[in-house]
């Protein structure tokens, strides 16, 4: 008989929550079958692509970043490179407050640049 796979909203939920600098456990179970399954892995990598090119375009003050980007702030017009997994930070002119971040150009904009 033949294993079961991981569900795939289980592995969507995963990407999604990588993207974004998450936390998500899989099972025990589900766990030791993602890491031997290319089937399973096949399926979170098309995920894990769908949810990058999804991203929102703008973050608030503590938000981890998800992709390398270029970024201002919508209070100001401040620009910073914020790396992958970075958090990004409040306006240096108006600390305290929520700051709002909106991409510029990303790392796959980058990318298309350089191609």
């Amino acid at each position: 008989m033949e294993a079961a796979h991981i569900k795939t909203f289980r592995l969507f939920d995963r990407a999604q929550a990588q993207s974004t600098g998450r936390d998500f456990q899989l099972l025990d179970w589900e766990d030791a079958h993602f890491r031997q399954c290319p089937e399973c892995h096949a399926v979170f990598e098309v995920f894990a692509r769908q949810v990058l090119e999804r991203l929102p375009s703008l973050f608030g003050n503590g938000e981890l970043n998800p992709t390398t980007g270029q970024y201002k702030n919508l209070c100001c017009d401040l620009e910073i490179r914020v790396p992958a997994r970075g958090v990004f930070p409040e306006c240096q002119n108006h600390p305290k407050l929520p700051t709002v971040w909106r991409l510029l150009k990303g790392e796959s904009d980058e990318a298309n640049e350089h191609a």
